[in-house]
């Protein structure tokens, strides 16, 4: 876990598994949502992935 991420839009079903495995999670912003589930980070794009890895 500790070098995966997990890249999702959704914040139950990626963002807060991946945290429950202990992996970095990616929010991959298509909508807003509430703060129920902070993602470690933010793209708007899959693109914006390169600048991260």
């Amino acid at each position: 876990p500790n070098e995966c991420a997990v890249v999702g839009d959704k914040p139950f079903t990626d963002i807060k598994g991946g945290k429950s495995a202990g992996m970095l999670t990616i929010w991959l912003k298509r909508r807003d949502w509430g703060i129920e589930e902070i993602p470690n980070m933010m793209i708007r794009s899959l693109k914006d992935l390169t600048n991260i890895f």
